[in-house]
């Protein structure tokens, strides 16, 4: 109950500060990282659910049993994929919650580069996706701070 409002003290103080949460997770969940709250989100890895959990497996073997007699419904796999997704997409849309808003987002895996993966990323995001290096971000985040912090003065 103490870290967010220690987290947004420290922003306001010192104007940075970072927080590092699972997806998922306690601090992931209705919160509103808006404006100086996340200017950067790093999302490492993709938040599958977890494969071993009852519920997960249920739903699974729902999807596959309704998909065989329904060609048109999702197979347990896409199901699988979207919710993934769907955690992903949320996350991003906590950094950013408005126009006005912005974050440079870094999604750190190689999977991101698949076709299927892309497809299911919100369309902003996937329009201006590009990939890079690590000998190269530094100065790709400085310039995107500039131009960001430029543009949405208020």
């Amino acid at each position: 109950d103490q870290i967010l409002p220690r987290y947004r003290a420290e922003i306001e103080k010192k104007g940075r500060c970072v927080l590092l949460s699972v997806v998922g997770g306690r601090l992931s969940e209705g919160i509103d990282f808006k404006d100086d709250l996340c200017r950067c989100l790093i999302l490492v890895g993709l938040p599958y659910p977890n494969i071993g959990d009852p519920v997960v497996r249920s739903r699974m073997a729902f999807y596959d049993e309704k998909h065989k007699g329904f060609p048109d419904f999702p197979t347990e796999r896409q199901f699988y994929d979207s919710r993934c997704m769907k955690a992903v997409n949320q996350c991003i849309g906590r950094s950013i919650r408005h126009s006005m808003d912005w974050s440079a987002v870094l999604l750190l895996d190689s999977r991101y580069g698949n076709e299927s993966i892309k497809t299911s990323l919100c369309s902003w995001v996937k329009d201006n996706l590009r990939e890079t290096n690590f000998t190269t971000l530094e100065s790709e985040l400085t310039s995107f701070f500039h131009r960001a912090s430029d543009e949405f003065k208020n």
